[in-house]
């Protein structure tokens, strides 16, 4: 295991990247909004293992955040949103890891009315630091455009397509690329309830783990699937999920994703709000093996202004 310190320096190092974007009087301007979130997640295949390899584990996620919004022009606004997000994982704690997210959106509605037509540019950028799974630090970025409308004052849809690059600080297995294509739909039930839903569709690359009994050696374990091993473009041990004698090796493949979503948003009052979802994801890897799995997450959020 690496030092606690080196964990705590990266956390103080994403604080101070995250401050020093914000500590600009504008960003302190009445238009900036204050926000943080806590919640709890269950996933039953958190190592993205393929079928009888998954291994299932609850985190606990913190968050916090500031976003302004910039008018520039009678039709159009832009939002930049900065966020220091922390995850804990209760059994394996190696994958934890404190984020820096800085992200952007423009919205262009040409149609003023409430049902008007929106159309977005957007784009992220993420430092990401673990606990101890090295293979797993480096910078995410991503940029892409969407479109949307409110049907009625209680039934928004939205859609979108972005792609996506990681870079990995240690080796090449998480150096991914990724095309996203997603839906989204929000329907009001109530002044204080919004039920959601979403599905995207993910090309690009995926890892997957396979765990190994009593296999040893530098390499990682070579994983033939239908007699083929030809399937995946990069292999590495992964520590992060060692279990007794089975040794866990990840593979960066070409595959087909699926993610869907469905959830519920309470608001308690104008600034408080309960929300819960539950998630499930489906990896086909290109000749190559799949893994699914469900998540379920609640999660308390504030505003403060």
């Amino acid at each position: 295991m690496k030092h606690s310190a080196a964990f705590a320096s990266a956390a103080v190092a994403s604080w101070l990247a995250a401050t020093v974007a914000l500590a600009t009087p504008a960003a302190f301007a009445a238009d900036t909004r204050f926000g943080a979130e806590v919640g709890v997640q269950h996933e039953n295949n958190v190592n993205r293992g393929v079928a009888g390899q998954e291994r299932s584990d609850q985190s606990l996620n913190v968050e916090g955040y500031a976003a302004r919004s910039i008018q520039t022009g009678s039709r159009s606004g832009f939002v930049t949103r900065f966020a220091l997000r922390g995850t804990g994982y209760r059994e394996f704690s190696d994958i934890s890891h404190v984020a820096a997210a800085a992200r952007f959106n423009w919205r262009f509605q040409p149609d003023p009315r409430v049902t008007g037509v929106w159309f977005d540019v957007f784009g992220t950028a993420e430092l990401r630091q673990h606990a101890d799974s090295d293979l797993r630090d480096g910078q995410l970025l991503s940029l892409g455009i969407g479109t949307g409308k409110y049907f009625t004052d209680a039934l928004r849809l939205a859609a979108n397509v972005s792609h996506e690059r990681r870079f990995a600080r240690q080796g090449t297995l998480y150096d991914l690329s990724n095309t996203r294509v997603a839906g989204t739909v929000d329907l009001r039930l109530s002044p204080a309830a919004t039920v959601y839903g979403s599905a995207a569709w993910i090309g690009g690359d995926q890892v997957f783990t396979y765990g190994s009994y009593g296999s040893s050696g530098p390499g990682p374990y070579a994983y033939a699937y239908n007699g083929r091993t030809d399937w995946y473009s990069a292999a590495a041990w992964d520590p992060a999920f060692r279990d007794g004698g089975t040794r866990f090796t990840a593979y960066r493949a070409e595959a087909s994703t699926t993610v869907l979503e469905i959830g519920l948003n309470y608001a308690f009052t104008g600034q408080q709000a309960l929300d819960v979802s539950l998630s499930r994801f489906d990896a086909r890897a290109k000749n190559g093996p799949s893994y699914e799995g469900i998540a379920l997450r609640a999660a308390y959020m504030v505003r403060f202004r």
